[in-house]
């Protein structure tokens, strides 16, 4: 894919035709040495450059970055005058670039006509962005040198010394940002000016993908918990950046749900907030695609938010949130044959990456997980016996008045709006699903032929755990760390890989009263003949 080029700062010079950009941050290439917070020894020269973040709220922690040296650059003793020559390792590059902006041979190319070619891009921001564009095409990763910011100063700046003078050129690369250059810079380093500060400026978005959990205070961020056929509430988060030099631009988020989750189109909402104002996007201002596909699900997209943010703000930098439902379908059945533990939800973003073209670049793609669970239970006496067609309902309090109904799905119950009675089967067995966290209280409706119903609703909690850094959660990652469940107050068994409960339901048989022809009715109606015969004799005695 085509990298972008974006041209970020005021214009630095050793004289007035030397043109300088922006360039990105830097550190941790091959043979550099970290030798303080936020500096990086690139060699032995006397030249440095120190990037600065733009704003307050801007880190350059983690970003990354190229540098390759386009032209070497010779100063005079006095200072006076500069010789440059073509690097060996980019001057095929750069001759490729100019000879495409006069219209010429690479071949004919010479060094004096590609320094005079590339002074003259001085204030001409979009032929210099092409030119950089076409040297960036034509070079190779090998040909630079890489450097990644793990530290900062005090002041959030970073410097990267030792270099020799010449005029480079600085390719910024967002930490993993698909088909995304987000800054390619010139800058010249000389005796004039052996030291450059830069200030940094991304023009590319990042995007932070979150599920709200509805238990406890977790709030906003990576891992939840839901009941089959709840919604579960999803968003997106994303800024958009200084547009300024686009006359259009382009969001879309590509999201890939888990099969187990159904999209919900008509909960979709877009929302733009700076300063305390909001706006809402209308229907009319973004569009939905819900035909799934290999790659993804369903996609979102703002043709235009460039024109919405200026006609409502006036202004760029306003928070964007796309926020959505899913629901949980009986695909959450087949996790136990998948192997699955949670269900993941991933999207990325793709934004206009550059200004004279309708090129567009991609976020990295970010993933969120939902669990569910179940439970697993079996109704039998005290010999183990079990116990066919005992009949139960589910509560959501301990006066059983708020019932949660389930329908039979197979051999399964899931949550259901229409209530059924929830029926153990020949091996006195049934199983819940799609079940959230929280407590619950199961009550016998019906016990089965020849025994009593028990007297009490039994109450079961189910409790997960989960990672402690609950918003950084990665694809196929670990969330849900174990998972407890207790039943009147007694832990059960359970299974975390499979999110599962085993509960024993137990029926003591009751006491068996005699019944007609057994020997105890006999013995009882030979003592009672006896004492007839005994009264008889007593009374024929007296008279």
């Amino acid at each position: 894919m085509k990298k972008s080029v974006m041209l970020m700062a005021a214009m630095l010079a050793m004289t007035p035709l030397i043109p300088a950009a922006a360039c990105a941050p830097a550190y941790a290439m091959d043979t550099a040495v970290l030798s303080a917070a936020g500096t990086v020894q690139a060699g032995g020269g006397p030249a440095s450059i120190v990037l600065k973040p733009s704003s307050a709220s801007q880190t350059l922690q983690g970003r990354r970055f190229t540098l390759y040296r386009l032209f070497e650059a010779e100063p005079a003793a006095g200072g006076e005058s500069v010789v440059y020559r073509f690097d060996p390792e980019t001057e095929a590059a750069v001759k490729q670039a100019v000879a495409a902006g006069l219209g010429i041979q690479a071949g004919a190319v010479g060094e004096q006509q590609a320094v005079d070619y590339v002074a003259s891009l001085s204030g001409q921001d979009s032929a210099l962005r092409q030119f950089l564009s076409t040297v960036q095409d034509h070079l190779q990763p090998a040909q630079g040198e890489s450097f990644r910011v793990d530290s900062t100063a005090a002041d959030g700046s970073f410097t990267i010394a030792g270099l020799d003078y010449g005029w480079y050129m600085a390719d910024e690369e967002g930490t993993d940002i698909s088909g995304s250059h987000a800054a390619a810079s010139l800058l010249m380093v000389s005796t004039a000016a052996p030291s450059v500060q830069i200030k940094v400026k991304s023009d590319y978005p990042q995007l932070i993908k979150q599920i709200e959990e509805d238990d406890g205070t977790a709030g906003w961020n990576d891992i939840g918990d839901y009941q089959y056929g709840q919604a579960i509430p999803y968003r997106f988060e994303t800024t958009l950046p200084d547009v300024t030099g686009y006359e259009t631009y382009l969001m879309r988020f590509h999201d890939r749900m888990d099969p187990a989750l159904d999209f919900d189109p008509s909960s979709v909402a877009v929302t733009l907030d700076k300063d305390g104002k909001q706006y809402r996007l209308s229907p009319q201002e973004f569009t939905i695609t819900d035909t799934p596909t290999a790659d993804e699900t369903f996609s979102v997209t703002i043709p235009d938010i460039k024109a919405i943010a200026d006609r409502e703000f006036g202004s760029f930098g306003q928070r964007v949130e796309l926020t959505y439902n899913g629901v949980f379908n009986e695909g959450i059945l087949d996790r136990q044959d998948q192997g699955k533990q949670g269900f993941e939800n991933t999207v990325r973003l793709e934004f206009s990456n550059d200004p004279d073209s309708s090129q567009t670049g991609f976020t990295p793609w970010d993933t969120v997980v939902c669990y569910t669970y179940r439970l697993n239970a079996v109704k039998h006496n005290e010999n183990d016996v079990k116990l066919a067609g005992a009949k139960f309902r589910l509560y959501l309090d301990k006066d059983c008045q708020t019932e949660l109904g389930f329908a039979k799905h197979g051999d399964v119950y899931l949550p259901a709006a229409d209530a059924q009675d929830i029926v153990t089967d020949d091996e006195g067995s049934f199983r819940l699903d799609g079940l959230d966290q929280g407590t619950y209280w199961l009550r016998e409706v019906q016990a089965p032929a020849g025994y009593h119903k028990l007297k009490d609703p039994i109450e079961i909690t189910i409790t997960p755990g989960f990672v402690d850094d609950r918003h950084a959660y990665v694809a196929g990652g670990q969330g849900l760390t174990n998972l407890t469940a207790t039943a009147g107050g007694q832990d059960l068994e359970t299974d975390p890989i499979q999110t599962s409960a085993n509960l024993s339901v137990l029926n003591r048989t009751g006491s068996v009263l005699p019944s007609t022809g057994s020997g105890m009715t006999i013995v009882l109606f030979a003592a009672a003949a006896g004492l007839a015969v005994t009264g008889l004799w007593m009374g024929r005695r007296r008279g």
